[in-house]
């Protein structure tokens, strides 16, 4: 008796300590069989000599409890393999997917105990069965090359999950969380990823075009190089996100969280930045063309040679921003707040700078030939060797003070 109870608490120790490796559900199944049978003879041995075990108790509470994680994990298992990820029938199926897209994947370290699965649906056809997933608590997957077109993973945790290359066009993320994901050259156009947590998540050269990211946590995302033309960014949080030498062309960051966000060398062609918060964010050398900033935050923000003809900056604040060298024709200040910005040898022809407040900006060199300066406040404004000429508002005392601080005016030269 007392050999039988050694056996069974070895068993169940051995079992409770083994590294689950996926290789077939047969092992899986053993491991609950074993434990399973030789408390049964234990049963069976008290039954017929009539006389109970010093460590029965003890034994049947640690059997159960071992038989209880065995078979949450099992279940687990069982679930993958009918959602189409693997083939149960295929005793080969890992080596296989190992050998088509993941050179040096290691199986050995998985563990279903804490949240792994089978990796890879690469071959997976019907997309929908991903959805028997959706109860699991965690779901670390490798969906790298997968063809998921409109796959449904609605509010599933899929943190650290590995989803590049993969084409999820038109795919449902609402709610979805992929914090610390990898993404990298995935194909999301038209992908719905409403109010998902896409923290930390790299999507380096990703396809996010005409997506829906409305209200989602991009914070310390990595967007370099990211195609995100007609995207919805709408409320979005991207505070710390790298997204230079992106393409925001024509997308919508209307009331979006951007501090501190890295924007330098971007498309941002007819962008709308409304009522956006974006201080200290770097604009250096982006495109912003026809971008709309009205009623945003951009104290600090650098702007230093960035080509922003024809933009919109209606009431934006821009305390302190940077314009050093940037091209600025046709653009619009209109009662804007540009106190203590550098606008030195910029390009502000043709400028709407009606009702902005000026004072303590920097306009050293710059080109304000044609600009309409109706009603602005210059106190302690740098001027010196600024170009001016038929500019609109200027009464005769301003033109004065102006040139006592060292501007140039063509129509007097």
């Amino acid at each position: 008796m007392v050999l039988l109870w050694i056996v069974e608490v070895l068993s169940v120790t051995l079992a409770s300590r083994k590294k689950y490796f996926h290789k077939e559900l047969v092992i899986e199944l053993l491991l609950i069989i074993v434990p399973v049978i030789l408390f049964t003879i234990n049963m069976i041995t008290i039954l017929v000599n009539y006389k109970s075990s010093p460590g029965f108790l003890l034994s049947t509470i640690f059997c159960l409890i071992i038989l209880r994680s065995l078979w949450e994990r099992q279940g687990q298992y069982v679930r993958v393999l009918e959602a189409g990820i693997g083939d149960g029938n295929n005793s080969n199926f890992l080596q296989e997917t190992k050998n088509q897209n993941h050179q040096g994947w290691d199986n050995n370290n998985l563990d279903i105990s804490r949240g792994d699965n089978i990796n890879s649906v690469t071959n997976c056809k019907d997309v929908t069965k991903i959805s028997s997933l959706k109860n699991e608590n965690t779901l670390i997957l490798d969906l790298s090359y997968a063809e998921l077109i409109g796959v449904d993973v609605s509010g599933m945790y899929l943190s650290s999950s590995d989803l590049s290359y993969a084409n999820l066009t038109k795919a449902i993320f609402v709610n979805t969380n992929l914090c610390d994901a990898k993404l990298i050259n995935t194909n999301l156009s038209n992908a719905d990823l409403k109010y998902a947590n896409l923290s930390s998540v790299n999507f380096f050269a990703a396809n996010l075009s005409d997506a829906n990211l409305q209200e989602v946590n991009l914070s310390t995302a990595n967007l370099k190089e990211a195609c995100l033309a007609n995207a919805n960014l709408s409320g979005a949080n991207l505070s710390g996100c790298k997204l230079n030498q992106a393409d925001l062309s024509y997308a919508n960051l209307s009331n979006a969280y951007l501090w501190n966000g890295d924007l330098n060398d971007t498309q941002l062609i007819g962008t709308n930045f409304g009522h956006a918060y974006l201080s200290s964010v770097k604009f250096k050398n982006a495109n912003l063309k026809n971008t709309t900033f009205q009623k945003a935050q951009l104290n600090h923000a650098n702007f230093k040679k960035t080509n922003l003809s024809d933009v919109n900056f209606y009431g934006a604040d821009l305390a302190g921003a940077n314009f050093k060298n940037a091209n600025l024709k046709r653009t619009s200040f209109e009662n804007a707040d540009l106190r203590n910005s550098c606008f030195e040898s910029a390009n502000l022809s043709e400028v709407n700078l009606s009702g902005a407040d000026l004072r303590f900006a920097n306009f050293a060199g710059a080109d304000l030939r044609e600009t309409d300066l109706s009603n602005i406040k210059l106190e302690g404004t740098k001027v010196k060797f600024t170009l001016f000429d038929k500019n609109k508002g200027l009464t005769d005392e301003m033109k004065l003070d102006l040139k006592q601080r060292g501007a140039i005016f063509e129509d007097e030269v």
